[in-house]
């Protein structure tokens, strides 16, 4: 049962996409199978019915009776404002939604599409650069490094869930950006988020739950996870 006496902060992953499940799959093209933008990419059927579940679940643990989810942050993707919807019309109420950019994707810029042997193959200086400075260092073309996401997730993590103090906040979004806020919440280390990245360390779906005592600006304490049993 949820504590009254508790504030929490809910990170969430976005439901599945085909997205998510290319770029895990053994590839010999220089490209991954999917097209339009990043921005775009959808939920695929069992991302929409993993939304669903966890809406489901966040409606026993999170009533409006007692302790609601009073604000959602989320990215502006295409899959996470579909799990956004998905989520809240199971809630059984409205929290207020924004979104905010600092809660985008890690961008990779012209290389969105590009598999580690199209990198290699088709951009040999890229692959060149990528190994002299190492996964946290390299920013693709157009894009960002691992650094420019610390920035701005360490911005959103201030301004948002430190000083907030009685809010109940889902903050709905992706994978790397739950681990970047991890390192606030859990103490990872820079170089855990790019391994727990690369391991996909969390599914789809995956809500993460953190509390501390109502106003106050004390820690936040891991609380509980859940994923969706739909994979």
């Amino acid at each position: 049962m949820i504590d009254t006496d508790w504030q929490y902060i809910l990170l969430m992953r976005h439901g599945r996409t085909r997205a998510n499940e290319v770029v895990v799959e053994e590839t010999n093209s220089h490209f991954y199978s999917v097209s339009g933008s990043d921005q775009e990419i959808e939920l695929d059927s069992k991302g929409e019915l993993q939304t669903t579940w966890i809406g489901m679940l966040l409606a026993l643990l999170f009533p409006a009776s007692l302790r609601p989810i009073t604000r959602i942050c989320a990215s502006k993707f295409r899959r996470v404002a579909q799990s956004t919807e998905r989520v809240t019309a199971e809630l059984g109420y409205v929290p207020a939604v924004s979104t905010d950019d600092r809660l985008s994707k890690r961008s990779y810029g012209e290389l969105w599409n590009v598999s580690y042997k199209g990198l290699e193959e088709l951009y040999p200086g890229e692959h060149e650069l990528f190994i002299a400075l190492g996964p946290l260092l390299y920013r693709p073309p157009g894009g960002e490094n691992y650094y420019d996401l610390f920035d701005r997730t360490d911005s959103f993590y201030i301004t948002e869930l430190l000083e907030a103090l009685s809010d109940n906040i889902l903050v709905l979004t992706h994978l790397v950006v739950m681990l970047a806020l991890m390192r606030h919440l859990d103490g990872l280390t820079d170089e855990e988020v790019v391994r727990m990245y690369n391991e996909m360390a969390l599914p789809n779906g995956c809500v993460r739950i953190y509390r501390r005592r109502r106003n106050t600006r004390g820690p936040w304490e891991f609380y509980a996870q859940f994923a969706p049993p739909i994979d």
